[in-house]
């Protein structure tokens, strides 16, 4: 459809009293600052749709310098032409009066509008339904203002542009793509942006727990208690069980009555308990300097063991970061393969004319010769155009993407150097490893046997020993005796047993604790990976959201003669950001001056203009600072500041 203005009158509207204007295919309007240049305008958009050019439905409409003319009716008239049919339509706005009974003077009441098409009279509902069967209010803004589109939200330019480039589905970019046809299997109808949304849900929790498995292994660290010599402990158990065993021995053994003879046997057993106590101490001591030694093997082995443990954990860590950036680096060379199918698509292509091409559409005559080989030559001159910008636009992608490749490159070359040396570290550690298990093989045992010959050749034990025996060898004559000692005593020791059972309940908890922190190592390690598989899948994500934008934005740009569109750009930390960016001979729209505005604006409006099959009158503001404009078959009105023109002047 096509739109064009032919006449426009306006009637006591924002302190023009009277102006008529009749337009052409190219209309120029010259005036003065504050002479009425966007007024006109402005009385255009209120007879389509009652707002001004800035869109405002409340805006003063009567002259508020010479309010005398406010009585009267502020009208805007119009003659339009539509695909060759001419209409008029008209819009009034007036001021009601009302004179109250029993009074002579009429106040003022409010406002209304009256609205005609075609001279015929209609209500707002109707006039309104008239415009919107020619005139979409949205599209119409978007073809008639060249700064429109760049005023909008960054996100409703890029729908606008999505819609101009047509569909295009997530199996077409991941064709070719395993990881991203793996992506699209594990959607399961789910949108990938709901996805990545899934998956960063996932990993919060994950990280969450991460975060506080340090905190619980160190206070689980913390709440061990402290190491003890174990071994003594059930050693001086057995002895104190040993000395109760006597003890009630001797209480069984012993008469009622006290004498000489049982004092002495009573003396002898007493010596013999010493006796036996030193030995048992002296045995303690032994054993505690072997099981010192034991324990400095089993350190010293824990310490190699750890050291190997940690290579190999570095290992696996580049091993999966090396691994990720192979198949970085194979998309990167499937990219740049699409690319240079693309390149070599794009260079390949030709003009083909059509058959009717060239033909009259109302007569289906053919035009003549000369006009034919002009038109020729301009639809040649614009596609050799718009092919050389895509040409140049896969070049630089093709740069972007070898430099991309220079880094993955680069980084699997440190990677491959770093693991060597690595696997180098490993045979060495583990090489000492095995050497210490040659050195302390059967240290356990060694260590029981050693007791046994340190004991053996104990002077101080050995002399214990055989006075034990000659103690225990001289016969007792058993007697009645008071035992009360004795329960006494066999009651401290039953207290000093219970004391040491409890010590040796340590050991009990030393052992959950060790288990419960091997527990929560684990964890880490497994939520550790998990962590990693999730941030693997946003990485592909975020790759496929790359690859999708690249076609879109190859795609809308061969859309448009001279502006490009910049739909994403790099944050900080290497991630992607959606946007959508006009670009006009390299330079930004909002850092444009006037005349680069102006031809961004006019190129977004014919391709809107095609698109929508909706051409209308294009108002060029400034013109004075545009020298010339870019072809466009729409009517273009241009207002131009001349301080001479105190009042409006068309030409």
């Amino acid at each position: 459809m096509n739109v064009k203005l032919l006449k426009l009158i306006i009637t006591n509207f924002k302190g023009i009293k009277s102006l008529v204007i009749d337009f052409n295919q190219q209309t120029e309007i010259y005036g003065a600052n504050e002479a009425g240049k966007t007024s006109v305008v402005d009385a255009f958009t209120w007879l389509f749709f009652g707002k001004d050019s800035q869109d405002r439905k409340d805006f003063n409409i009567k002259n508020t310098l010479k309010t005398d003319f406010n009585k009267q009716d502020h009208s805007v008239e119009a003659v339009i032409d539509v695909d060759g049919i001419q209409s008029s339509l008209k819009r009034i706005f007036r001021e009601k009066w009302q004179k109250k009974r029993g009074e002579k003077v009429p106040e003022f009441t409010g406002h209304e509008q009256d609205f005609l098409w075609n001279e015929v009279p209609m209500n707002a509902t109707e006039f309104q339904s008239k415009v919107s069967s020619i005139i979409d209010e949205t599209v119409f803004k978007l073809v008639t203002n060249p700064l429109y589109f760049n005023s909008l939200n960054w996100s409703k330019r890029r729908d606008f542009l999505y819609k101009l480039a047509g569909n295009i589905t997530d199996d077409q970019i991941a064709a070719g793509n395993p990881e991203f046809i793996k992506l699209l299997k594990s959607l399961n109808g789910q949108d990938i942006e709901d996805y990545k949304k899934v998956i960063a849900g996932k990993k919060k929790p994950i990280k969450d727990t991460l975060e506080q498995i340090p905190t619980r292994i160190d206070e689980t660290l913390r709440r061990i208690p402290e190491e003890k010599d174990f071994a003594t402990i059930e050693v001086s158990i057995n002895q104190y069980s040993q000395q109760i065993t006597e003890i009630d021995a001797q209480i069984n053994d012993k008469s009622r009555s006290y004498n000489k003879q049982n004092e002495v046997i009573q003396a002898r057993q007493r010596e013999i308990f010493n006796l036996k106590n030193k030995l048992s101490a002296i045995e303690s001591e032994v054993k505690s300097q072997i099981q010192t030694n034991q324990n400095n093997v089993a350190n010293k082995r824990k310490e190699i063991q750890e050291n190997v443990s940690r290579i190999e954990a570095d290992i696996k860590s580049k091993s999966l970061l090396l691994e990720s950036r192979k198949k970085a680096k194979e998309d990167l060379a499937l990219r740049t393969e699409n690319l240079r199918s693309l390149f070599n698509a794009t260079n390949s292509k030709e003009l083909v004319f059509g058959d009717n091409e060239f033909c009259c559409p109302a007569c289906n005559r053919e035009f003549e010769a000369t006009d034919i080989e002009a038109k020729k030559a301009e639809m040649r001159k614009r596609f050799n155009t718009d092919k050389t910008l895509s040409l140049n636009e896969i070049n630089r992608k093709g740069a972007e993407l070898v430099s991309e490749t220079k880094e993955c490159d680069d980084m699997i070359k440190t990677l491959e150097t770093t693991i060597a040396a690595l696997n180098s570290d490993l045979v060495k550690a583990k090489d000492d490893l095995e050497h210490f298990e040659v050195n302390t093989t059967g240290s356990d045992v060694l260590a029981n046997n050693q007791f046994e010959v340190v004991i053996k050749d104990h002077q101080e034990h050995v002399s214990i020993s055989e006075s034990i025996k000659q103690l225990e060898s001289i016969p007792n004559e058993v007697k009645d005796l008071d035992v009360s000692d004795l329960r006494n005593q066999k009651n401290e020791i039953s207290q000093n047993i219970d004391s040491l059972k409890r010590e040796l309940n340590d050991r009990e908890v030393i052992k959950n604790d060790r288990e419960r922190i091997s527990q929560l190592e684990n964890e880490q390690s497994n939520l550790s990976q998990q962590l990693a598989d999730l941030e693997n899948i946003e990485f592909v994500i975020d790759d496929f959201n790359k690859s999708k934008i690249d076609i879109v934005e190859t795609r809308i740009n061969g859309l448009f003669k001279f502006v490009t569109f910049k739909m994403f750009s790099k944050n900080i930390n290497g991630g992607l950001e959606e946007t959508c960016q006009t670009v006009y001979k390299g330079v930004p729209f909002s850092d444009l001056n006037t005349a680069g505005k102006a031809w961004a604006g006019i190129d977004i409006i014919n391709t809107l203009s095609k698109h929508y099959s909706f051409y209308a009158p294009i108002f060029l503001d400034n013109r004075e600072s545009v020298t010339n404009i870019p072809e466009t078959d729409s009517q273009v009105i241009s207002f131009i500041v001349s301080p001479s023109d105190k009042y409006l002047r068309v030409a």
